[in-house]
């Protein structure tokens, strides 16, 4: 990343860790609805037959209802936030 922000004539690149957890939806179902209209999941399921979409779809609602609690359904996040000053 240093190489980038340097190529692009950024300097003094600072990073943070940012772990933050996201609501995926307030229940299982949202949630489900909501990762299954990501691109990156529809190519996927659409790659996959019939049979193999179901199994990937009921894996995905099992994964989403073990985060599931009161509040919704969460998970951990985390990212990194750069901060850099143009030259």
């Amino acid at each position: 990343m240093e190489a980038i922000l340097g190529a692009a004539e950024f300097a003094e690149p600072a990073f943070a860790d940012v772990r933050q957890p996201i609501c995926y939806g307030p229940e299982v179902a949202a949630a489900l609805e909501w990762v299954g209209g990501f691109s990156s999941t529809r190519e996927l399921l659409l790659r996959l037959g019939a049979v193999a979409a179901a199994q990937a779809l009921e894996r995905l609602r099992a994964a989403l209802a073990a985060q599931a609690s009161e509040p919704g359904v969460w998970f951990d996040a985390r990212a990194w936030s750069i901060e850099a000053c143009r030259r």
